[in-house]
């Protein structure tokens, strides 16, 4: 069995071969999408450059909708379709599932230095095999996560674009006072957009990204950058409460994506637990839940490698 893995963003692309034992590290390449017209364009110079390996079996993961038998990418306009990566790789079989979803496959063969535990306890009794995935980075979303006895399901949803719960905007009250219009819904605040946007609302800076505000304060070269980052974190901290309830994710919350990464590098752990923590409902429940972020960056070509063999 020989798969084609590919994890395909807005910004980039990244190919890779696979077999019954994981990916093959070696073959993995970054294409700038920019530099193509379709993302069969990019199959293609991956294979050439790879000698043109003969597929079996070929999964796509895309950081966009799929309906049916097709996906469109949210912040390009590629369509993606089985019958597409079937003809550009000669695979028997394809598979075509949403980035989150290729996370959420990948969590059962993350290398042990593959997460970053941040709270919450791995062995509590009440573990009912479910997990969330949640992604933080040009944009927003969740992906619930259930293991079954015939393997590892990954549902859909939208999480980014519900409207925000209430316990965030008292937190953000009293900072920002009525320009929490400006967050109606959680893709709003809690994506790289909203970071900068919150930023310029405590500050009056702009045009500073997610990364820049982070490297500011971990170079303390913006003091007002730490307190952008633990409102942010304290925020986060009450919506994963609600995540909590919502979808009982007693197996664990593992975020990824680049805002989530560098938000909780900047060291505001604990102002994101006592939110967790705060006046929880089912607080045995809110208390013991694991929770990581998703350091591998082969984590989505680990999950569309899995998927590839269900």
């Amino acid at each position: 069995m020989k798969i084609l893995v590919a994890d395909v963003g807005g910004t980039n692309s990244r190919l890779a071969l696979a077999t019954e034992n994981g990916v093959e590290t070696t073959t993995i390449r970054r294409f700038e999408n920019q530099s193509f017209t379709s993302f069969y364009d990019v199959i293609a110079a991956f294979l050439d450059e790879l000698d043109t390996p003969e597929i079996t079996h070929c999964c796509a993961a895309l950081a966009g909708p799929i309906a049916g038998t097709s996906g469109r990418l949210t912040n390009r306009d590629w369509i993606i379709s089985l019958d597409g990566l079937k003809n550009q790789t000669g695979a028997n079989t394809a598979v075509l599932i949403n980035d989150l979803s290729a996370l959420g496959y990948s969590l059962d063969h993350l290398s042990p230095k593959g997460t970053d535990h941040i709270c919450g306890a791995f062995d509590h009794p009440l573990t009912n095999d479910q997990s969330l995935v949640v992604g933080i980075g040009t944009g927003f979303n969740v992906c619930p996560v259930k293991r079954t006895t015939h393997g590892t399901v990954c549902l859909a949803a939208e999480g980014g674009h519900i409207q925000m719960p209430q316990t965030v905007l008292a937190i953000l009250a009293p900072i920002i006072g009525t320009e929490i219009n400006q967050f109606p819904t959680v893709e709003h605040l809690f994506s790289g957009r909203g970071l900068e946007a919150l930023h310029s609302l405590i500050t009056a800076k702009f045009g500073m990204s997610g990364l820049d505000i982070v490297n500011a304060h971990l170079n303390d070269a913006d003091p007002l950058a730490a307190k952008t980052l633990s409102l942010y974190s304290e925020a986060l901290g009450a919506l994963c409460q609600q995540h909590i309830l919502q979808y009982m994710p007693q197996n664990g919350i593992y975020f990824a994506g680049s805002v989530a990464r560098g938000v909780f590098s900047a060291g505001f752990h604990d102002v994101f637990k006592t939110a967790l923590r705060r006046d929880a409902l089912f607080d045995q429940h809110v208390e013991h839940v694991p929770i990581s972020v998703i350091l591998e960056d082969e984590a989505a070509l680990i999950g569309c490698a899995t998927a590839a063999r269900t």
